[in-house]
C-alpha cells in the first residue's frame, strides 16, 4: 500500500503495514510510524473534546443542584424559625396560665376567698 492513501487508513491498518515494511531505516517506514502518531494524537484530542464536553453539561447540572439546594435550606431555615417561634408562644402561655388553684381562688363563686384546707391539732 502507498503511504499517500494514510488519511484513510486505520491506525491497526497503519500499525499491520508498519509489520510489512518492518525495516525502521525505509522511508515508508517513517512515513508510516508518524501518520499512526498523528491518529493517535487525534484520538486522544477527540477524547479530550468529549471530556470538556462532559464536564461542562455535570457543572451546569451541579450548578442547577446548588440552586436548588439552597432554597430548600431557605425553606427549612423558615420552616425552623416558625417552629421556634410558636414552641416560644407555647411556652410563654403555659408558664403564665394560672393553675387551677389560682383560678379557683380567683373566682366569683367564693366570693373571692380562697379555699385553703383547715388543719386539725
Amino acid at each position: 500500500m502507498e503511504p499517500s492513501a494514510l488519511g484513510s487508513w486505520s491506525k491497526r491498518q497503519i500499525a499491520e503495514q508498519i509489520g510489512v515494511d518492518g525495516a525502521p531505516e525505509s522511508r515508508n517506514f517513517h512515513i508510516y510510524q508518524a501518520s499512526l502518531q498523528v491518529k493517535c494524537v487525534e484520538d486522544i484530542e477527540a477524547a479530550l473534546r468529549d471530556m470538556t464536553d462532559a464536564q461542562k453539561k455535570a457543572s451546569a447540572s451541579q450548578d442547577k443542584l446548588s440552586a436548588r439546594v439552597f432554597w430548600l435550606n431557605l425553606a427549612l431555615l423558615l420552616a425552623t424559625a416558625i417552629g421556634a417561634v410558636a414552641t416560644g408562644v407555647q411556652a410563654w402561655v403555659v408558664f403564665h396560665q394560672k393553675s387551677p388553684v389560682q383560678q379557683i381562688s380567683n373566682s366569683s363563686e367564693l366570693g373571692g376567698v380562697a379555699a385553703t384546707p383547715t388543719s386539725r391539732n
